[in-house]
């Protein structure tokens, strides 16, 4: 006989043990549990769920199959923190019980109760599991996930996982999202009275003239089994315990990517933009809410929606409109679009959570459709599929179906995009109405035709059509056909002329050339040539779609003149692939030219922490079509771009009013690739020389011994090192003597620090002063320093003898002076300064030692005085500038590029008499001052350079010293015309 059960609240059973430590004891008290759970699942029709526990352990128990199976990891109360412990197994517990009423959905608390951390989550989605296997193999399911499947494959290229795992992630936000909007609505989902089906497929927010919100879709394949029920009303209860007339963010996006982690996001490419930036973005770009009509056409999880919803509710009710009838014409001035179906979802449901309960429920509000389409902004198909010449076409081959007949409506029809909707749906219900049976014969459909007053002329394509959908309907694969079609051809309506709007705004995909699928990257450069916007060559592969995006919205949707405001990667201000883009002109297919003008850009590149993979920025400026004599005029992206400095707390999840108080906005000068030749100190630096291999070339000087090196020599052994590479490794020490005036010191990337220098190394180099030449074994000159020639002539055999192929027809002195890096640098000068070519971070320094050359590591240039070395010191040690320069370089995790990039910021020659400029000196001769008395004996160079950098931290000088290029970099910025 069973024992009673110790626990029981709402569906969950409860089994208390003293200690489930041993294996034996744990799987008797599973299999006891699992009979509970099973003999009250199917007493009271709803699905249980089982938690074991002896009091520290608590584990959350699914049954699948008559068996119970532990979901998540075991929640362990910890005794040293009872406080702590308390708190959060009640939080644990609340999350599997689904007992408290009215929370608050703030994001910390949907990420906790709902996300993929909770227990919660774990048993609903291993119930979707099951239900899943039980379900995959019907038809009609398959059609839904192969037109999911292609639509997000549409959307993020080869990155897709074309996964079950991720389409039953999917389908849990969806159905998730759709219960969130019936509460908004004051429809409470646990009301029995209501059916399930009702819920998935919106029936009450018809019944309430709201449409367009949830709907039958790809992601009601639930209705199929019969477990699908008792799983939505579970669910259904979690989602009601939510006070939703109290949202203040977009709470949907803050679900999903606490369903879907970083890593899974990165992977498929999608970067959503915070909450805070979105409103800053609509904040600056929306002036006119109440006159101006607004597109976001990938508009993502509704996040620049929900903001644009808010400050338009916000100035009509200031204008005295009232709540019901802002609600309404909110919709007629908004709208958004996006190709991935969950995106959609959750975006129609953030635009309802932007106009809020309360105007929904005001008796003054009409009928209202959420605008937020599922569709495709870009129109990849529009000349060979969606659109043809008369027809919108629609192909229905999925998968491995033969079934190949297209499904065509008359392009007319689409001028009234409501009555096109209704048509669509009509015919879909009455298409899947019927008794399954290909033999029958299809219904008269001339009094629905009647009714939508459709032109005889239109009419035989429409009877076809509903042919062809009451034969999927027959072989099991409707259902989903309707819906998909109405979405599809939504972004053919919005481009016509009377649909264009005054602004688009948004996030375009960031889409990479590499990660497009090849039909894809085709259609992407046949687009992009047209555009003139393709780069080619090497850059082609460092593409992406957003520019391509940005300029295929403005054809298509924006009024002549409207505005734009988009989120882009950092790169577009900069970077080469972009170039055609930053022109602003491009020529479209009918001959004339889009022509853009740009307003300065925001660049986010030192807003910290980073809040996309890649840094962003964002573009501004107005668009419309132009005749070929005003695309010859100048249309260029601004030289200015301001900039964003500052700390966010809370990256994600901060509001707008709170970012403003720390950032700092300056506007400086927005550097290209490849336009910083002119820059006056351009061509004064080079390149160090190639001191290599260092076995035959770097030394140290050893003891004479008893007799000595003699008069003017000095005795030498090769200066080893760890970082040697084969063969040199293994060559073994050369020692002898040489003449003194050949041993020099050298200056490596190692031995820079901020504002100074340190111990440098030995080399020889055969600079002959009086030829002024560099030696080698066989020149004329050698045998008069005898000592020299004896070393160097047995350092050009072992060079001969190791030397790799690619280097078989240089000498040993060619190598040297590869380029001409090391002859270069005499007579040496008595000013200079360096700075390194790559690294971390940049650094340079003055360099006074005339008995010194310089390595390959860093770049040098002879200047005419001490004050001029120390003013260039003191801009490239400033943090601006290395911020400016570093997106326009290749880089590594620990490494950066640094080269000739850093003269992409302008500014000009050293001036004496130029009052800044002296400001500039005075700070970095106080800096070189207090990093020469740091004490960096004994230190690896890297953590020399973090003591140092700190140190002028700390004294302040590096900030004072970053606001005075700041404010040099201001002054040297171009006007614009």
């Amino acid at each position: 006989m069973r024992r009673r059960i110790d626990i029981e609240i709402g569906t969950t059973v409860i089994e208390v043990k003293k200690d489930l430590r041993p294996d034996s004891v744990r799987e008797d008290a599973i299999t006891q549990l699992a009979g509970y759970v099973t003999d009250r699942s199917a007493a009271t029709g709803q699905p249980y769920v089982g938690i074991i526990t002896d009091g520290v352990e608590w584990r959350a128990l699914h049954l699948s199959d008559g068996n119970l199976r532990q979901v998540g990891s075991t929640f362990i109360v910890d005794a040293r923190r009872p406080d702590g412990a308390t708190s959060n197994l009640c939080s644990w517990l609340e999350s599997v019980l689904s007992t408290q009423a009215s929370v608050r959905p703030s994001p910390h608390e949907i990420e906790c109760r709902l996300g993929v951390n909770s227990p919660s989550y774990d048993l609903d989605e291993a119930a979707l599991w099951d239900i899943w296997e039980s379900s995959q193999s019907n038809s009609e399911v398959q059609v839904k996930r192969q037109l999911w499947a292609r639509l997000v494959a549409t959307a993020l290229g080869t990155q897709f996982p074309d996964t079950d795992e991720l389409f039953v992630q999917h389908t849990y936000l969806v159905i998730s999202s759709g219960l969130i909007a019936h509460e908004l609505l004051g429809i409470d989902v646990t009301e029995t009275s209501r059916t399930v089906e009702s819920l998935l497929r919106g029936s009450e927010f018809s019944d309430s003239q709201v449409y367009n919100v949830v709907e039958a879709g790809f992601f009601d394949w639930v209705l199929d089994s019969p477990r699908g029920n008792g799983f939505v009303r579970r669910l259904a209860r979690r989602i009601h315990r939510f006070a939703w007339s109290d949202v203040e963010h977009d709470i949907l996006k803050v679900l999903y990517e606490s369903v879907i982690n970083e890593e899974q996001r990165k992977q498929l490419g999608e970067f959503y933009t915070p909450d805070w930036l979105a409103a800053a973005v609509v904040d600056t770009s929306l002036d006119e809410p109440l006159s101006m009509r607004i597109h976001d056409p990938s508009c993502g999880s509704g996040t620049f929606l929900f903001h644009a919803v808010r400050k338009y509710l916000a100035s009509a009710e200031e204008g005295g409109a009232s709540p019901g009838v802002a609600a309404v014409e909110v919709t007629r001035h908004i709208s958004g679009i996006d190709i991935h179906p969950v995106a959609v979802v959750l975006a129609r449901v953030t635009y309802l959570l932007a106009i809020g309960a309360d105007r929904l429920s005001s008796q003054e509000r009409s009928s209202i459709t959420i605008p937020v389409y599922l569709g495709d902004s870009l129109q990849w198909n529009e000349s060979s599929d969606l659109l043809a010449v008369d027809d919108v076409v629609v192909p229905t081959k999925v998968g491995s179906s033969s079934y190949e007949q297209e499904l065509r409506f008359p392009r007319r029809l689409l001028a009234d995009a409501g009555r096109f909707d209704e048509l669509v749906a009509e015919l879909a219900i009455r298409a899947t109405s019927r008794t399954p049976d290909t033999a029958a014969p299809r219904p008269n459909i001339d009094p629905v035709l009647d009714r939508f007053k459709v032109p005889a002329s239109d009419r035989p394509t429409l009877v076809e059509t509903f042919g062809h959908m009451c034969h999927l309907h027959d072989v099991g694969r409707d259902g989903i056909w309707g819906f998909y079609v109405r979405n599809l051809v939504r972004p053919a309506w919005l481009s016509q002329e009377s649909q264009q709007v005054d602004l688009l705004m948004g996030n375009p995909p960031w889409l990479g050339y590499r990660f497009m699928t090849p039909a894809m990257q085709e259609a992407f450069k046949a687009r992009t040539v047209g555009y003139g916007i393709w780069a080619g060559g090497h850059n082609a592969t460092q593409m992406d779609l957003s520019a391509m995006f940005v300029i295929r919205a403005c054809e298509l949707y924006l009024r002549n003149g409207g505005k734009f405001a988009f989120v882009m990667p950092r790169s577009v201000l900069s970077r080469e692939q972009y170039a055609g883009f930053r022109k602003g002109t491009w020529p479209l297919e009918a001959g004339d030219y889009l022509r853009a003008r740009f307003s300065e850009p925001w660049d986010l590149f030192r807003v910290r922490p980073h809040f996309f993979p890649y840094p962003g920025s964002v573009i501004f400026g107005a668009a419309g079509r132009v005749d070929y004599f005003a695309a010859r005029e100048e249309a260029h992206m601004p030289h200015t771009m301001e900039s964003w400095v500052g700390r966010i707390a809370e990256v994600r999840r901060a509001t707008w009013d709170a970012v403003k108080s720390v950032i700092a906005r300056t506007p400086l000068p927005r550097a290209e690739v490849g336009d910083y030749r002119a820059h006056p100190y351009f061509a004064e630096f080079s390149n160090g020389a190639t001191l290599y291999p260092r076995v035959l070339i770097s030394v140290n000087e050893t003891s004479g011994g008893l007799m000595g090196a003699g008069a003017g020599r000095v005795r030498i052994e090769s200066a080893r090192s760890n970082n040697e590479k084969k063969p040199w490794k293994f060559v073994p020490n050369l020692r002898g003597t040489i003449e003194r005036k050949f041993l020099h010191r050298y200056y490596t990337g190692n031995t820079l620090l901020p504002y100074r220098l340190i111990e440098p190394g030995n080399a020889v180099i055969p600079w002959d002063e009086e030829s002024r030449e560099l030696l080698d074994g066989g020149h004329e000159r050698i045998d008069l320093y005898p000592a020299l020639a004896q070393w160097w002539r047995e350092a050009q055999r072992l060079w001969d003898k190791h030397k790799e192929t690619k280097s078989k027809n240089l000498s040993l002195r060619g190598r040297l002076d590869f380029q001409h890096n090391l002859s270069a640098q005499y007579p040496i000068a008595e000013h200079r300064v360096v700075y390194n070519k790559s690294g971390l971070h940049l650094f340079a320094s003055y360099l006074g030692d005339r008995d010194a050359v310089v390595d390959n590591g860093l770049y040098w240039a002879a200047v005419g005085s001490e004050e001029e070395a120390h003013f260039l010191c003191g801009i490239l040690n400033s943090d601006i500038v290395e911020d400016l320069v570093t997106p326009l370089m290749s880089s590594s995790k620990d490494e950066r590029d640094f080269a000739k990039t850093v003269f992409a910021v302008p500014w000009a020659k050293y001036a004496p008499g130029d009052s800044l400029h002296a400001r500039i000196l005075a700070v970095a001769r106080r800096a070189s001052q207090v990093a020469s008395e740091v004490d960096v004996s004994d230190l690896y160079f890297v953590r020399a350079r973090q003591i140092v950098t700190n140190h002028l931290e700390q004294e302040g000088i590096a900030a004072e010293m970053n606001d005075l290029v700041v404010e040099l970099l201001e002054r040297e910025t171009p006007g614009e015309a």
